[in-house]
């Protein structure tokens, strides 16, 4: 959380000044060839060069916004700097840090509180003249005993704040501190074990204060200061890579150097806005925040005024004396501008950002990589995805105008919850594409279906005719009728079985999202005993008839078949030749012999003996 004032109370005491904090390196050696011996660094070294680094990187990126002050806490409140501009600079400090006397004996942090406190009262440049929220930042870096002297410490920050808003009100005198951040850095010597602080994070009841301890080893103080001033104002960090530079031993070659720098976030949310996700973090080695990457593009054509920008933002550079730092500032000031590429998921690059200088001072320029604002509107059919072309536009005008806003009764009562619970009502289970949903392919099938359902009571004859829907879709399934799913993608490798169970699926979601009535309610109890009833065929009237098909059905039963003629039994054959001739006698008109003869065998030409016998007479 970005603060405009910060003031740091350092403890300038004898555990500060004379304990070692760490050992410096020193790679030279004596005449006599001996390596001399490395040089302790105190503890107040450390803690003065830390905050001198964070305090540059905030007059570099945010000046005449964020004004910082130094208290140094000796037998007396020694304070540094103004809340004026002139006096925010690293040389200003440095000249006046230049003055300050030996170290005292104990530690003079809780006297001190209150001249802090004073300053936070008093307006900055910036505040003069309008009423605004004095929100502060309170950093406290020494070496405390325990944690009971901390806590010690921010009960009274606590009551001596309390105090100066009172003081405030009632004499009209100064700011009112509305919010302050009490940060106590416990700093203690590389050769100790173990902190005597513990870390914790205390917040105030009234949400006035915030209490942050931390405890750090002196030589890793200056990392962790570069990590807590990213946090405070919401930087960070990017490295260049690839940065073509003679090497200084040899001018005739060249090498690739990396740069780190600080910027605020904003230049980085502006791809995350525009779904870019081909940026590349890496943690820093021996630091707590992570860098993202982006490689030095060197353009073929002029790149001043040319591209099309959408934010630009000051940059700190982090180790600021280094050579491939100094080179690039150097550039850059020259009226030169620097292309940073980033790599896309599918392998590719693009041109993410522009540094170049202007009026002396550092930018970062976040490019365009969406499309410009300046373009024709693109049609709905191009998004991210590509192109689409089966958005459900006119379903979701339907939805626009069923959900508009209007002014309300002052009889009906929390207008505002049925307006949301409407919204999320319609939009619970709605598909943006037809080649997503089965019910929208269905359309013409479905008929009134989906605008009686989103009514807020139900007609009897709406519930036949949702009933009669959903009859239909049976119907169709029992009959083995395909459905209209020919423009789903995911549909052309599935069964038609599968279609039916996905269509009652989106079915059963829907009316869970609009059932809200008794009517409702009948009409998925329609929907869930129809699919309950799986095995059964149910025709458009729903009757429900029996499915021998069905692997639910039990088998049929054997049953022992067997003819008879009388008493005797017969085979099959002769009782289907018997069905046979009885079949084709009542097609024709039966003779008169086999009549006369009734069950017996008919005789034929019965009087050719006789007249036999009477020619042989003759």
């Amino acid at each position: 959380m970005s603060k405009a004032k910060t003031i740091f109370l350092l403890d300038h005491s004898t555990k500060t000044a004379l304990n070692p904090g760490s050992l410096v390196d020193l790679e030279t050696r004596s005449r006599t060839g001996i390596p001399t011996e490395n040089v302790a660094k105190p503890v107040w070294t450390c803690m003065l060069e830390a905050c001198l680094e964070y305090s540059r990187i905030v007059w570099d990126i945010y000046p005449n916004h964020c004004f910082i002050r130094y208290i140094i806490c000796d037998d007396d409140a020694l304070e540094i700097g103004l809340w004026d501009t002139a006096s925010q600079n690293v040389n200003h400090f440095m000249n006046l840090l230049s003055s300050v006397r030996s170290a005292s004996s104990d530690s003079m942090i809780g006297r001190c509180i209150p001249a802090a406190l004073d300053s936070l009262s008093e307006p900055t440049e910036n505040e003069k003249g309008g009423k605004i929220k004095n929100e502060c930042r309170l950093i406290c870096i020494g070496s405390f005993n325990d944690d009971k002297h901390v806590r010690n410490l921010e009960v009274m920050c606590q009551e001596l704040l309390n105090q100066k808003n009172r003081d405030i009100i009632t004499s009209g005198k100064g700011l009112a501190i509305t919010c302050l951040s009490i940060i106590f850095l416990n700093v203690y010597p590389d050769h100790f074990q173990v902190s005597k602080v513990s870390e914790m994070l205390c917040v105030d009841q009234s949400l006035q204060t915030y209490t942050d301890v931390y405890s750090v080893r002196a030589g890793n103080l200056s990392n962790f200061m570069t990590a807590l001033v990213l946090k405070h104002y919401n930087l960070t960090s990017t490295t260049v890579t690839g940065i073509p530079m003679k090497e200084e031993q040899n001018a005739s070659s060249s090498a690739n150097y990396d740069v780190e720098i600080f910027h605020p976030s904003a230049a980085m949310e502006e791809l995350i806005r525009g779904d870019v996700a081909g940026l590349v973090y890496a943690v820093k080695e021996g630091c707590e925040y992570r860098t993202a990457t982006l490689k030095w593009n060197t353009p073929r054509v002029s790149i001043n005024d040319l591209w099309y920008c959408s934010s630009a933002y000051r940059i700190a550079a982090v180790d600021v004396n280094s050579r491939p730092s100094s080179c690039l500032t150097n550039f850059l000031l020259g009226g030169r501008s620097v292309m940073l590429e980033m790599p896309k998921p599918g392998g590719s690059k693009m041109l993410s950002h522009m540094l170049s200088s202007h009026g002396g001072e550092i930018f970062i320029h976040t490019l365009v990589t969406t499309r410009s604002i300046l373009e024709d509107p693109p049609s709905i059919s191009e998004g991210a995805g590509g192109k689409v072309s089966d958005y459900r536009i006119d379903a979701f005008a339907e939805i626009m105008k069923s959900c508009r806003l209007a002014p309300f009764s002052s009889v009906e009562k929390e207008p505002l919850s049925k307006a949301y619970n409407k919204i999320e009502r319609y939009t619970t289970f709605w598909p943006i594409t037809s080649s997503k949903s089965y019910m929208a392919a269905c359309q013409n099938i479905m008929g009134i279906f989906p605008n009686v359902i989103v009514k807020e009571n139900l007609s009897e004859e709406e519930v036949n005719q949702c009933k009669q829907v959903i009859y239909n879709f049976m119907g169709m399934e029992n009959r083995g009728d395909p459905l209209p799913v020919s423009n789903i993608t995911s549909a052309r490798s599935k069964k038609r079985e599968e279609h039916y169970k996905n269509l009652f699926t989106e079915l059963e979601q829907y009316l869970r999202a609009h059932c809200r009535s008794k009517q409702h309610h009948r009409v998925l109890d329609c929907l869930l005993e129809c699919r309950s009833l799986a095995g059964e065929k149910i025709d458009e009237k729903g009757v429900i008839r029996a499915n021998t098909d069905s692997p639910a059905s039990p088998p049929l039963a054997k049953k022992a078949f067997a003819v008879t003629q009388g008493d005797k039994p017969i085979s099959l054959y002769d009782y289907w030749l018997k069905n046979v001739i009885e079949e084709q006698s009542n097609r024709r008109v039966e003779l008169v012999g086999r009549i006369k003869a009734g069950e017996g065998i008919a005789k034929l030409y019965q009087n050719l003996e006789s007249e036999r016998n009477l020619v042989s007479q003759l």
